[in-house]
């Protein structure tokens, strides 16, 4: 099994909330009152709870053969070349991933701080330090992440405890004021960004230390992620009510610039701060996940020669699936969901299911 090292249940925890507030740290607000209005709260706790419940089937799956990774898994129980397919299949998730989470970095970047820049250099900058970082291996991961996490976390609190004198608690009225439904279709968006992309994440629970650890670091870090982008969501409803969200391309970099504190200018900076973190640990999250899935794929000792060109690809990538903003959000809310559907919940329920018969006709046949 290829890889550059291990890391600690406690640093998988922080990389899993990291990965978590990403892109959706800043638009998730917004998609979800344009769904559910002001119940977008309700919907981002429903998108929690269930969240937790496609953990615990990647937990599973992950302790039925500890130190095996997903690609793995899809060759050992789907056969080698449907196995294969199927790996492959998950090296383009991942790719797509991350594509779109460069463009929206890309976005974001020439929108509002760096509009004379062009749009082509920030992403390629973004995508080497991305590519050192995960050429450099999971141990620097872990080890970059401690670092950052302890920048990033009090940051977050600075950015919370500012904005609460501004809450106007009218805004959550009428709680369901529209029914159930549209809170439902709320927890569908939510589902997609970012809790069915958690299964990259079985490309890395085999090389974490203490293994029988692994899972409860996991899912310890999905609720941490999943409680602050349910807290970024109740605060963007609560000072900006939700007609205010959800035209919002950003609603959590505006709900920063409503902040008014004497003694500190462009309060919003923190919100991007802790953005540039946590996107950053997201794409290297998803490049590392796609190269060690496409080194596996075909059997190669080293995945390291792979980084930097499929870092690379990225860029022309990106610019492709999404040539402007407004295909970027079409593509997020109507199409990303439903497709990471099959990659997040269908194909690692499947292979549970070949896991368990696999292991009951062992038994059987040996017994």
């Amino acid at each position: 099994m290829q890889d550059n090292g291990n890391i600690e249940p406690v640093q998988l925890r922080k990389l899993v909330v990291l990965f978590m507030l990403g892109r959706a740290i800043l638009i998730v607000p917004g998609i979800l009152a344009s769904e559910s209005k002001q119940d977008a709260w309700i919907s981002s706790a429903g998108g929690l709870l269930i969240g937790l419940c496609f953990v615990l089937l990647y937990r599973k799956l992950g302790e039925l053969y500890p130190g095996v990774t997903l690609a793995e898994y899809a060759q050992k129980f789907l056969g080698s070349w449907v196995g294969k397919a199927v790996a492959f299949l998950f090296f383009v998730y991942a790719f797509l991933l991350g594509s779109m989470i460069v463009r929206s970095l890309g976005v974001f970047m020439a929108s509002t701080m760096m509009p004379e820049t062009p749009i082509e250099w920030i992403m390629g900058m973004f995508l080497f330090a991305a590519a050192i970082g995960v050429r450099n291996g999971l141990e620097n991961m872990g080890r970059t992440a401690d670092i950052f996490f302890l920048l990033a976390m009090p940051l977050f609190i600075l950015f919370v405890v500012s904005v609460i004198p501004q809450i106007e608690l009218d805004n959550l009225q009428p709680v369901l004021g529209k029914g159930i439904r549209p809170v439902l279709r709320g927890v569908y968006q939510q589902l997609g960004f970012p809790y069915m992309s958690l299964f990259l994440f079985l490309m890395i629970l085999p090389f974490v230390n203490k293994n029988h650890e692994a899972g409860k670091a996991f899912a310890q870090g999905t609720l941490i992620g999943g409680s602050c982008l349910l807290i970024v969501t109740a605060l963007c409803i609560l000072v900006m009510g939700s007609d205010g969200t959800a035209n919002e391309l950003y609603p959590g970099y505006e709900l920063a610039r409503t902040i008014e504190i004497d003694i500190f200018q462009h309060v919003e900076a923190i919100m991007a701060l802790i953005w540039f973190i946590s996107i950053y640990f997201q794409e290297v999250v998803c490049c590392y996940a796609a190269v060690l899935i496409l080194a596996q794929t075909f059997n190669l000792t080293d995945q390291r020669p792979l980084v930097f060109p499929v870092a690379f690809m990225l860029l022309p990538s990106a610019l492709i699936i999404a040539p402007n903003v407004s295909i970027l959000i079409e593509f997020t809310v109507k199409t990303w969901t439903a497709f990471s559907l099959t990659f997040g919940l269908f194909i690692p329920f499947i292979l549970l299911v070949a896991a368990f018969v696999r292991r009951r006709y062992n038994r059987q046949t040996s017994g």
